[in-house]
């Protein structure tokens, strides 16, 4: 399974699932709606998110930085 940031990655045509050190599963899936597609290309997101990115990768992190206390992904300063 590739691993993105030390994060185990199932990648799909149409969706992603995260599994993080700690044991947290996570699914996003890319955006389907024919129009935006035609806009924007490809974009990745997850289920409570409000925005979409680029990638699985971006979108894998972005939940990362934003759900830290599920992930583990604290960041120390």
């Amino acid at each position: 399974m590739p691993k993105i940031n030390g994060i185990d990655v199932e990648l799909g045509n149409l969706y992603a699932v995260a599994t993080w050190p700690n044991g947290h599963v996570k699914m996003f899936n890319r955006n389907q709606n024919e129009e935006d597609l035609m806009e924007y290309g490809p974009e990745w997101t997850w289920k409570e998110a409000c925005d979409y990115y680029s990638s699985a990768e971006e979108a894998i992190m972005a939940y990362a930085d934003e759900n830290p206390e599920v992930t583990g992904n604290y960041v120390n300063y």
